[in-house]
């Protein structure tokens, strides 16, 4: 936004150290409070919290995370969730409705939007993730990977297996015995990767605990995914940001079942997923080995993954320049 001529005061909320101080608001503070009830523009990522009250001129931007498989709020079963805390719905639901653009990485999942979230197509912005542009931007940038490879000490001719699962929401609230058996048995890959000179990496997620046998990076996923010759995970978005920079994607669905009972899928992905789905260790090991960057891989990134219709960029401009109005 900088590099690009946005003439106004730009202020992240962060703590991250990397962001410098003339741009860099701390959460939970006064000076937050006073730049987001002055600011025309606020972009959010994902869920507003409830605290946050929108002032009547102001247009809020919604960058979201990634193009759903899992299914989302109104769309979802979420049973779960629902028992432990029965406003959890309509808590979402105003917690979106409090958006007036929502960015999408697709138009072809825009309807998924629509229907989840109860979100006026007209005000959904199929742009691209920003962080996607960037995977695609320096996917051949040989300077920047070997750096990050450096980070974590990865050899000069070791090959990445990134490991990165979602949470269950059959893991939800003060259950008595967490299930984690959908998680990837290190052991029965050890030799695998071993024989074939890999690596497996997982990033650490809230519900990682079981986890401890596989490498967990402090990386970025981004810069995780930069790296990455091949990305195993189930029902996370994060694999059509793979798709997006052509790495192998690969998911293990052991718990295809008792998800669909706790969450559920969107059918048409879920569908046009499946020649790389495995349930097991054995067939996991057989894909790796023998994958193929084919005509349904190309078809599935065509369909799900960035492809942009917009600039934000000059979206933002516009609304600056008074060319976009805020009619909520």
């Amino acid at each position: 936004m900088i590099n690009n001529n946005i003439d106004i005061p730009i202020y992240f909320c962060t703590k991250d150290e990397l962001v410098e101080d003339n741009y860099k608001v701390l959460p939970n503070t006064e000076e937050l409070y006073n730049k987001l009830y002055s600011s025309k523009i606020v972009i959010f990522e994902s869920w507003i919290p409830k605290k946050f009250r929108k002032p009547k001129d102001a247009i809020w931007i919604n960058l979201w995370h990634g193009t759903p498989l899992k299914k989302m709020l109104y769309d979802s079963n979420e049973e779960e969730i629902v028992s432990v805390k029965p406003s959890h719905k309509k808590e979402k639901f105003l917690s979106i409705a409090k958006t007036d653009y929502l960015l999408t990485d697709n138009e072809n999942v825009n309807h998924f939007f629509e229907t989840s979230f109860l979100f006026d197509s007209k005000k959904i912005l199929s742009f691209g993730y920003p962080r996607v542009k960037y995977l695609i931007e320096n996917k051949n940038n040989k300077k920047l990977k070997d750096s990050i490879r450096k980070k974590i000490d990865i050899k000069e001719n070791e090959k990445v297996i990134t490991y990165l699962p979602t949470w269950r929401d059959y893991n939800y609230g003060d259950t008595e015995e967490l299930d984690f058996e959908y998680f990837l048995d290190r052991e029965k890959v050890e030799e695998f990767c071993e024989k074939n000179n890999y690596r497996l990496i997982s990033k650490d997620h809230n519900y990682m605990r079981k986890a401890e046998n596989i490498s967990v990076t402090e990386l970025e996923t981004q810069e995780l995914l930069l790296i990455s010759d091949f990305l195993i995970t189930d029902y996370s978005s994060v694999m059509f940001d793979a798709f997006a920079i052509d790495i192998p994607v690969i998911i293990l669905a052991k718990d295809f079942e008792k998800y669909s009972l706790s969450r559920g899928v969107y059918t048409e992905i879920w569908n046009d997923l499946k020649p790389f789905v495995v349930d097991n260790e054995e067939e996991l090991c057989k894909l790796i080995k023998n994958y193929k960057i084919n005509d349904q891989y190309n078809y599935i990134k065509n369909k799900y993954s960035y492809r942009s219709n917009g600039d934000l960029i000059r979206f933002i401009k516009d609304i600056l320049k008074g060319k976009v109005k805020n009619d909520k």
